[in-house]
């Protein structure tokens, strides 16, 4: 599992386990007299427990909608390119990106990271297994047409900056 698809799918993941959580606790107080005994008397003597918890839980959730705000919000970089300059959604690269490498490798998905700053588009990209002599020369030609696609679409005067792994078997 990739990092970044990891923390894209937290929201969802959180709130499953919550759903999970809420949804135990409620056939337990439905068919447990003892829980629901417990339930009360937890709710009558332990104020300050719940109060805590209702407060980490409200925290939680505002830092989780925070993130899903800041993650689903469309992200623009500028680009200059010697006296022009443009604003570039980075959505924008990432659909050529798929696009080059799904007919470079139409029955594989590649993942990659993109990041633009101070006008550098960096990509780290995980390739399928390669032979090592061969890796050098496939990672070249993929930062020459990479840096040719983005000079002739964009005007981007810079190389583009390519890291890359290369899946085991």
């Amino acid at each position: 599992m990739h990092f970044n698809r990891f923390f894209q799918n937290t929201p969802s993941l959180v709130l499953s386990l919550l759903l999970i959580t809420l949804g135990t606790i409620g056939v337990g107080l439905a068919w447990s007299a003892y829980i629901r005994t417990e339930a009360i008397m937890l709710i009558l003597i332990g104020k300050w427990g719940i109060f805590l918890t209702a407060v980490v839980m409200l925290l939680g959730g505002l830092l989780l909608l925070a993130y899903v705000l800041k993650d689903s919000r469309r992200r623009y970089t500028y680009i200059e390119a010697g006296k022009s300059s443009c604003v570039l959604d980075e959505t924008f690269i990432q659909q050529y990106l798929d696009l080059y490498w799904e007919n470079l490798f139409p029955s594989q998905d590649i993942s990659y990271e993109l990041n633009i700053k101070k006008n550098k588009i960096r990509i780290l990209a995980n390739f399928p297994s390669l032979p090592a002599e061969e890796q050098k020369r496939f990672l070249d030609k993929q930062k020459r047409e990479l840096s040719h696609i983005f000079g002739r679409i964009l005007g981007y005067p810079h190389k583009v900056i390519l890291g890359a792994s290369f899946s085991k078997g």
